[in-house]
């Protein structure tokens, strides 16, 4: 079955200003992702962990359980 009394044109028409809408909100998520990406995302490490080496205690030897205080 069709949609009785379709008009293609009006349809385009009143589509228009919502699918606008979802066009803007899309960019702008994207705009959001790339801004917070550039910003908030440390893409160098830390200058004071910059060639340092972790270290076991001499003590402890691979494969030795954890000490229990």
């Amino acid at each position: 079955m069709s949609a009785p009394r379709t008009n293609i044109e009006k349809q385009k028409k009143w589509h228009r200003g919502p699918l606008g809408g979802i066009a803007f909100a899309l960019g702008f998520v994207v705009l959001l992702t790339v801004v917070y990406m550039l910003f908030f995302l440390d893409p160098a490490p830390d200058e004071e962990l910059d060639g340092a080496e972790t270290v076991a205690p001499a003590e402890m030897q691979d494969g030795d359980p954890l000490p229990t205080e």
